[in-house]
């Protein structure tokens, strides 16, 4: 039986993906491991800057990743989706409610930046951390994130799918 050999394919143009803050910074860089789409056109930025140095009428959707409750991310997240919006670009937000163990503060601050970026954005899909640990069961935390990773990052291919 011959091998067949799958090239990723690039990210369609016109599509630009933002991990802000720290969490979604390492989102992005386990995206680009493990996409079927070659992701080495994924920008981590922490401000609109990107979108402002690109020809604004090739970008036809932006997609955020941030994980929420701890501010960079969501500050950044709503600079980007603010000025996206402003240019009627699409812009979908791929975010992150924090773990239990991460403290009730954070959580709650993330599910108000929810419904802030809610209101600014297109889609919003919302990853509930602790439902990982519901649905897989006692995990470390270097686990726990890893799961993390991986979900966003398949997530963001089935965005980047739906988008074509």
């Amino acid at each position: 039986m011959d091998k067949q050999i799958f090239e990723r394919e690039s990210i369609p143009s016109g599509i630009i993906i933002v991990g802000v803050g720290g969490g979604g910074k390492n989102i992005v860089a386990k995206a680009k491991e493990m996409s079927e789409y070659n992701i080495a056109e994924a920008i981590c930025e922490d401000d609109y800057d990107l979108i402002h140095r690109t020809d604004r009428e090739d970008i036809k959707l932006v997609i955020i990743i941030a994980c929420l409750g701890g501010n960079n991310g969501f500050k950044s997240a709503s600079v980007i989706a603010n000025y996206s919006k402003s240019l009627n670009i699409q812009t979908i937000c791929l975010t992150t409610i924090p773990f239990r163990f991460e403290g009730d503060k954070k959580i709650k601050q993330a599910i108000l930046e929810v419904g802030e970026l809610t209101s600014i954005t297109d889609q919003m899909t919302v990853i509930n951390n602790q439902s990982l640990v519901e649905l897989y069961g006692n995990l470390s935390i270097a686990e726990a994130f890893s799961k993390v990773d991986n979900i966003m990052a398949k997530n963001l291919d089935c965005v980047i799918d739906s988008s074509l």
